[in-house]
């Protein structure tokens, strides 16, 4: 069930994609525009991009547009083609350590026990210390909302908010120490709530639970845990901790599939969706000489290569989604339509410290605080330390605020934004503040390279997408009555768990040092710190190490003596500085064969099929899923044949190399001007005009050549009977001498004109009926199985008033140029044939005659 949004793809710092500022100003120094010596020059490239860059329909649901046009294209292709070819790192990885896990796992029970060691390469993080051992606590449960999940929970607000559902108080009190009514009044309640679920497809086989969740800050200890979960279908049934160990342990496993699916999905339409409209209208109004520009370049880096992939390969119907999801893909489609407009699509409302105190979660007047809050205790210092980045590249270019408000491309950006782009919640225009200016590149900074990976990367194959608690879907029908007594059966054979682990891993992000495309590298570029001023050099010093520390921080987390780390029961290292990447999606390698002005390869097969190939199955869907070791072992020892590799000689080109072009010639920039200076109406303007022709394509009233020997011969598939005299054609004598008719066809009449004379002093009329005096009668050509092959066959040819020629029977090797008096020459031999064609396939190097 895990997006593969952001699991694959590298990192080429150097190369500089289309529209990109490193390419233009690897030595020069950013500039605004009112102090640009060459406006104008800058005022062609903006009105390029405006038509080069167009906002296209949203793709998966209803969010924000999507680049298209030339340059839009261009460069979702450039992300793409990077992102498809080295996503055979990962695949690699996965299918070399999936046979291993396949042969210890024995039952559903052991997967658990057995793989916590087996994705050394896959995973190299391993699973968050204390997954496998504490996850039936309730403490661990909760805690993930602090954590993994952290944007699906709020407080409920005493006096603005109702209870949304009622819990049985003498079970409330038994758990707590206080009423349900008492919790709420002194703000200790906190509610989450997935029971819009409810009314997604579920897929044949397979279930999930449509779950609302209720929790607490415990008066007595101060911890914040689990109080009441409801499933909100069938007997809508609701589960407390009072409940039979297994029964509880379903109910939370029930919200974590609801909890699951709401953060992948909301990661989608809000990291993604929202920093991707932001920049695209940025490209459109921004110039490549802008430091806004270049800021937004370099964070992001290949943003829009994920939702292409995802609308092909993951939330297509049968895609990877609907492999191992209880819901189908359209329940993505719906959420996204549903939380991009009223959540997560809000700019303003999801900064980071703005989202938790609406929430309640920090700074809350009405309630205790959280003793513990993993999320902001890791993300808070990244924020406040990229926001200080932030604040001195924006004051090293607009010491003063006159400059802001003089600025006619960032003010163009932020009315495009609110205007054309649509980007919901967006700071107003005009923008009069640096302040509004800082916030706004923060926040972009802060999707790309925090709120993303707190959901996606690394997070899904380290918790949040573990199995067995996190299961993607429930394998028997949800509870009507309270009692289970077997939870194996309502979770995932082997066959589906090998799935939904093996996509979770295929988000992960291997920590491969000389990638350079971290967190704690985001403003490390050598093109983006080219020509910057001192103090964002300085700046950017600071940032590094700020991450470092950070870095060894959150490296060095363990548990205490009472077994908890940030007062959870399982150790959380996801936003690592050095292990996050600070773009949306998650690089493999480094990409080291693009200098900065080289174009990417781009894939020469069809996309579909090209990522299809990238992201080949780890194992076989076709195996019946089992778990008999005896059959696990057999399927793992059978090796698949592969397709023998064709070598190919030096000489020879290979499949989908193109030869290069023989009429290459310098590039001429005075030559290449008059070209583009050329018009048809300057042309054509004052031209004289030719007296009445027999021969001028304007003036000829000679008969069409659709009758004549070489265009029959051009069309030898038209019968008889379709070019007799039914089908009479007659030129249009009014439109002759119109200029605009050049090119174009003639009208059609069937009016005859006066007798023209030809040669002899004969004379005929226009009319075709009297033109098509005789066919050349042909035999058909046969195949050897003696069928008729219709476009074999020769086309009749003749010309009226003139001597018949016979037709070309045979491909000769002779002189043409007296095809009149029928010397066709020697027809070619086989050797002749075979010699040709093989130096059609030669390089030019090696080709004799």
């Amino acid at each position: 069930m895990s997006m593969i949004f952001c699991a694959l793809g590298v990192l080429a710092v150097a190369h500089a994609l289309p529209g990109s500022s490193g390419a233009n100003l690897t030595n020069a120094s950013y500039v605004l525009p009112q102090s640009d010596p060459n406006p104008a020059q800058r005022a062609v490239e903006i009105a390029a991009a405006r038509a080069g860059y167009l906002y296209g329909p949203s793709l998966i649901g209803n969010n924000s547009f999507f680049p298209t046009g030339t340059l839009g294209s261009q460069r979702v292709a450039a992300d793409i083609a990077v992102f498809t070819a080295n996503a055979s790192y990962i695949t690699k990885s996965i299918e070399e350590e999936s046979g291993p896990v396949e042969q210890v796992v024995t039952a559903v029970s052991n997967f658990i026990q057995e793989t916590d060691d087996q994705w050394k390469l896959s995973n190299p993080g391993g699973v968050a210390p204390g997954a496998f051992t504490n996850y039936t606590q309730n403490l661990f449960f909760s805690m993930e909302r602090l954590s993994v999940g952290p944007f699906s929970t709020r407080r409920l607000h005493p006096s603005k908010d109702a209870l949304p559902f009622v819990v049985d108080n003498t079970a409330v009190e038994e758990i707590t120490g206080q009423s349900l009514e008492q919790l709420h009044a002194s703000g200790r309640l906190f509610f989450a709530d997935h029971s819009y679920q409810a009314k997604y497809t579920l897929q044949p086989g397979r279930f999930a639970a449509a779950c609302s969740a209720y929790f607490y800050i415990d008066p007595r200890s101060g911890d914040f845990l689990p109080l009441a979960i409801r499933t909100n279908v069938g007997n809508d049934l609701i589960y407390t901790p009072l409940d039979t160990k297994d029964d509880w342990l379903l109910a939370k496993m029930m919200f974590n599939n609801n909890d699951y699916f709401f953060g992948q999905i909301f990661h989608l339409a809000n990291s993604h969706a929202v920093a991707e409209i932001v920049y695209l209208s940025a490209l459109r109004t921004l110039s490549t000489r802008h430091p806004v520009r270049a800021f937004l370049d370099r964070v992001m880096y290949q943003a829009f290569a994920i939702r292409p992939v995802g609308s092909q390969i993951l939330f297509n119907p049968g895609g990877y989604f609907d492999q191992g999801s209880a819901v189908d893909h359209n329940a993505v489609l719906s959420f996204v339509g549903h939380f991009y407009p009223s959540l997560a699509g809000l700019f303003q409302q999801n900064y980071f410290s703005t989202s938790l105190k609406t929430r309640g979660l920090v700074d809350c007047p009405y309630g205790p605080p959280l003793k513990h809050f993993a999320f902001a205790e890791d993300a808070g210092p990244i924020v406040a330390s990229i926001r200080k980045f932030v604040t001195t590249y924006v004051s090293s270019y607009y010491p003063a605020l006159s400059l802001l408000t003089g600025d006619e491309e960032v003010q163009a950006w932020i009315k495009e934004a609110n205007t054309a782009a649509q980007v919901l919640d967006f700071p107003s225009a005009p923008l009069d503040h640096t302040s509004t200016l800082i916030d706004i590149l923060t926040q972009v900074a802060y999707l790309t390279g925090v709120n993303h990976h707190v959901l996606n990367s690394n997070a899904p194959s380290e918790l949040s997408g573990t199995l067995p608690f996190h299961p993607s879907a429930f394998y028997q029908p949800i509870p009507t009555a309270k009692g289970v007594e077997n939870l194996v059966s309502f979770l995932p054979d082997l066959n589906q768990s090998m799935k939904q682990v093996t996509l979770t891993l295929r988000f992960n992000r291997p920590t491969l040092p000389e990638e350079h495309g971290e967190l704690v590298d985001m403003f490390s570029a050598s093109s983006f710190l080219a020509g910057q001023p001192q103090g964002v050099q300085q700046a950017k010093d600071v940032f590094r190490a700020e991450m470092e520390a950070l870095g060894a921080k959150v490296e060095s987390k363990g548990f205490d003596d009472r077994g908890l780390s940030q007062g959870m029961p399982f150790v959380w290292k996801v936003l690592d500085p050095r292990r996050i990447p600070f773009f949306l999606q998650s690089p493999i390698r480094q990409c080291r064969s693009l200098s900065p002005f080289q174009k990417p390869n781009l894939p020469k097969m069809p996309f579909r099929e090209k990522v299809k190939k990238a992201f080949g199955k780890s194992h076989d869907d076709a195996s019946e899923s089992s778990s008999d070791l005896s059959h696990v072992q057999s399927k793992a020892s059978t090796k698949k044949s592969k397709k023998p590799k064709v070598e190919y000689p030096d000489n020879v080109y290979k499949p989908g190399e193109i030869p290069e072009s023989k009429y290459k010639g310098p590039y001429d920039k005075q030559h290449q001007q008059k070209l583009h200076a050329f018009s048809f109406a300057n042309a054509f303007q004052g031209r004289r005009k030719s007296v009445q022709s027999l021969y001028s394509p304007m003036g000829s009233r000679i008969p069409s050549r659709v009758g004549s020997f070489i265009s029959r011969r051009s069309f030898g598939t038209r019968s008889r009977q379709q070019s007799r005299v039914e089908d009479t054609l007659m030129e249009d004598t009014e439109a002759d001498d119109t200029v605009e008719n050049v090119g174009m066809s003639r009208q059609q009449t069937r009016e005859e004109v006066p007798a023209i004379p030809i040669g002899d002093g004969q004379s005929r009329t226009k009319s075709r009926k009297d033109d098509m005096k005789k066919t050349v009668e042909t035999d058909n050509v046969s195949t050897n199985n003696d069928r008729v092959n219709k476009f074999e066959q020769p086309a009749p040819n003749y010309r009226n008033g003139m001597d018949e020629l016979s037709p070309i029977e045979t491909l000769t090797n002779g002189d043409t140029r007296h095809i009149r008096s029928g010397s066709f020459g020697q027809p070619f031999s086989a050797d002749d044939l075979v010699h040709a064609m093989t130096n059609s396939t030669l390089k030019p190097s090696v080709v004799k005659a």
